[in-house]
């Protein structure tokens, strides 16, 4: 079995190699019998080709006749359009000029109008002061008046309530005795007396602390708040000194390379671009930084043009959005913080630029922020025109000019400058200004070792400020806590001498509600009622005096205030009839104007159509005489004959045609030759790939039958195995003994088990060296017996 499988492995591997073999040889052999192929073919069509060749000269000299009559044909409809178009210029011109004369007679006659209305409403308007004059006199006297009727009312309801009370009292000090307590009075008195004087000298205290704790709550607010600044200035200033540092190491690496200056993994990201873009990746090779294709002509506005420009100096241009969504995964494996991310531009590529004259402020005193940039590509030339309308933004020296310039123009184009040091100025709707935060410009630095110097000494100055913050810090912190303490002894004396307070207040209550009777004069009050009678009867005759001019103030208040209306409603009338005239005017001038200027638009249009009409008349003498010479031409080969193929494209066909001719003639030789040549190889190819599908099939059946001889080798073994194992059991089970027979077929491995019955409750023996003799010895026969 053993000898038969090492045959068949054998076997195999001839087959495996003789298939190699003749694969390897295979390659070639199928590019030679394909070279041979194509000379076959090329020799059988060299006179198809000739063939051809005939007859697309004759649809070339055809498609140059029908391409000459589309030209004519075009030229004509193109004159067509323009008399058509010069027809109705005509019409609309004269339309217009009708519109014109009509809208300019309407306009005067309603501007008079207008200055007629206007000088009524002027009359009418002073005509209304006078009268809200005379009504808000007259209201204010009304409203005097009421208010002097009301005040006297409440005089005198005062006095009725004093005398009903005195009254009272009068009749209860009558039936009250006249027992004298003259000497408990006096020991209330000097109880009353020393508490109060006790609760006097308790308040004095109490406010005393209370405007200690005020000032030291006000200074520990004053403290707090000085610490906070000094806390904010703190952090202002570390923050500023990494920013400076950061600086300072872009610099330094600026040395080598600029790209540094736009951060520090500016370089990674546009060498991942350029990989990217050499894969094939991108469209369009994307534009970026924008700061690496400017450059400042002067240095006397790089800090202009930089704050300018702002957070475009970092930004990237791409030509499609596909490449935009590439460039922010790019960005994003570079810059984790999404606002640390520079800008992505998206626009057309066109290598033309823009129109820059369109937009440029009428003022050329002064440069724009184009004019003063040298950029090195016109994508992003064009971009910065898009984004921030460089051709618009002037660069001013100072701002002492900035008003005359940008304020006080009529100019639309000028409504954006920037000085020296970097200031925006714009002019509409309102003048506004705002301050530049960069004290140097960054980006376009000329001498990056001045700027590192004078960004150290500005790091040692700050280092500075940050150790006498740290002193005033902690000066103010120990005030603070002495505040503290100050106010937390003040606050427990507080709670000390209110409780005392509290206790004193309770007992003063007391003795003050001791009731002892007062001796009483009765005919002071008698005459307290009679004093109070008379001013009561004074007070309704002043009143009645002043309700009579009342009635008199409100009769004048109501016929002021009716005339006041009265003209109010007139000038409303005047005005909404001057309002409405003047939409008039605003419209019929807008007219007159739109008229005029399509008088001359449409003027225009019927001149610069007058060369055109020239130059198509020469244009199509010109083709018809080039007609006339194809079509004898054409009709020299052949009929006419209809195409709708260009003549530039047959042509290109005539010339390959004939260069194929050409190159089949110099390139083979016999035609039997290669015919023969072809057939041999084309045979030869064949029997070798029929012998390889074969070995191949060998092969397979092989293994199917090897793979056969395996499952039923395995399964005769194991079935085997388990039946020895059975015998050897059933032998050991005659003498009560227990055991078994493991085997391991990969290992070819055989374990022998056995128990002899007096161990079967005691620890188990699996080796055979542990033994009796006797046991030894059946146990062998055993085995011997069941193989």
């Amino acid at each position: 079995m053993r000898l038969l499988q090492e045959q068949i492995e054998n076997e195999r591997l001839l087959s495996k190699n003789l298939i190699e073999e003749k694969e390897s040889y295979l390659p070639k052999l199928k590019d030679d019998l394909y070279h041979w192929e194509e000379k076959y073919k090329k020799c059988q069509s060299v006179e198809k080709l000739r063939h051809k060749l005939g007859v697309l000269m004759q649809e070339y000299s055809w498609a140059c006749v029908i391409n000459t009559e589309k030209n004519c044909e075009k030229i004509l409809n193109e004159k067509k359009k323009l008399d058509k178009m010069n027809e109705k210029y005509q019409e609309k011109l004269t339309e217009l000029e009708y519109n014109h004369s009509n809208s300019a007679q309407e306009f005067d006659k309603i501007k008079k109008e207008i200055n007629e209305l206007t000088q009524k409403a002027s009359d009418s308007n002073k005509i209304q002061d006078e009268c809200n004059a005379r009504f808000k006199q007259a209201n204010q006297n009304y409203k005097q008046v009421a208010v002097e009727i009301k005040k006297l009312n409440a005089i005198m309801e005062k006095k009725r309530r004093d005398q009903n009370e005195i009254r009272k009292k009068l009749d209860e000090d009558k039936q009250s005795s006249t027992k004298d307590y003259e000497s408990e009075r006096m020991n209330k008195e000097a109880k009353m007396d020393e508490i109060k004087k006790r609760l006097g000298e308790i308040n004095g205290v109490e406010k005393f602390k209370l405007e200690e704790n005020k000032r030291f709550y006000g200074e520990m607010e004053r403290n707090n708040r000085l610490l906070t600044d000094k806390k904010n200035e703190l952090e202002g200033t570390e923050r500023l000194i990494r920013n400076l540092n950061k600086d300072i190491e872009s610099l330094k690496n600026a040395r080598n390379d600029q790209i540094y200056k736009f951060g520090d993994y500016m370089p990674g990201l546009v060498g991942d671009i350029k990989q990217n873009y050499e894969r094939g990746n991108f469209k369009e090779m994307p534009r970026g930084p924008i700061g690496m294709y400017v450059q400042p002509k002067s240095g006397e506005w790089s800090l202009a043009i930089e704050a300018c420009l702002g957070g475009l100096m970092s930004a990237f241009v791409c030509g499609s959005y596909e490449d935009e969504r590439l460039l922010q995964q790019l960005i994003a494996k570079r810059v984790a913080q999404v606002r640390s991310r520079p800008r992505i531009i998206v626009t057309d590529f066109k290598a033309q630029l823009h129109d820059s004259n369109r937009f440029r402020p009428s003022d050329r005193n002064y440069p724009t922020v184009l004019e003063m940039l040298n950029i090195k590509d016109t994508v992003i030339a064009n971009t910065l025109m898009d984004q921030r309308r460089i051709e618009s933004i002037l660069l001013l020296p100072d701002r002492n000019v900035v008003r005359d310039v940008i304020e006080r123009t009529n100019d639309n184009n000028t409504n954006e400058a920037f000085t020296t040091n970097g200031d925006q100025f714009y002019g509409k709707p309102s003048f506004k200004m705002y301050a530049c935060q960069l004290k140097a410009p960054k980006i376009f630095i000329k001498d990056s070792e001045r700027a590192i110097q004078a960004k150290q000494a500005e790091i040692e100055k700050l280092t500075q400020s940050i150790q006498s913050l740290r002193t005033d810090m902690t000066g103010l912190t120990q005030q603070i806590d002495a505040n503290k303490q100050l106010k937390t002894q003040n606050d427990r004396q507080l709670d000390h001498m209110r409780r005392e307070h509290l206790q004193l207040t309770n007992k003063l209550k007391e003795v003050e509600s001791i009731n002892i009777p007062e001796p009483v004069d009765i005919k002071v009050f008698e005459d307290e009622i009679e004093q109070l009678e008379n001013e009561i009867n004074d007070l309704k005759e002043q009143i009645e005096k002043v309700e009579k001019n009342s009635r008199e103030k409100k009769v004048e208040y109501e016929t002021a205030r009716k005339e006041m209306e009265t003209n109010e409603v007139e000038s409303n009338r005047i005005s909404e009839q001057i309002d409405q005239l003047r939409e008039k005017y605003s419209q019929y001038e807008k007219d007159k104007n739109g008229h005029k200027d399509a008088v001359n638009y449409y003027k225009k249009l019927i001149n610069d159509n007058e060369p055109k009409l020239k130059e198509i008349d020469a244009k199509h003498q010109t083709e018809m005489n080039e007609l006339e010479k194809f079509t004898n031409a054409a009709l020299d080969l052949a009929p006419r004959i209809e195409t709708k193929k260009s003549p530039k494209s047959l042509d290109e066909e005539i010339q390959n045609i004939e260069k194929q001719i050409e190159a089949t003639q110099k390139l083979h030789g016999n035609e039997e030759e290669i015919a023969k040549k072809y057939i041999e190889m084309r045979a030869r190819y064949k029997k070798i790939t029929d012998d390889i599908k074969k070995q191949n099939k060998f092969l397979d059946n092989l293994e199917k039958a090897l793979r056969k001889r395996e499952d039923a080798m395995a399964l005769f073994t194991e079935s085997k195995a388990l039946r020895c194992a059975m015998d050897f059991q059933n032998y050991l089970n005659s003498r009560e003994y227990h055991g078994s027979l493991k085997f391991d077929h990969q290992e070819q491995k055989l374990d022998i088990i056995v128990n002899p019955s007096k161990l079967r409750e005691g620890k188990e023996s699996k080796d055979l060296k542990s033994l009796s003799g006797g046991e030894r010895s059946f146990s062998t026969v055993s085995f011997l017996l069941a193989l």
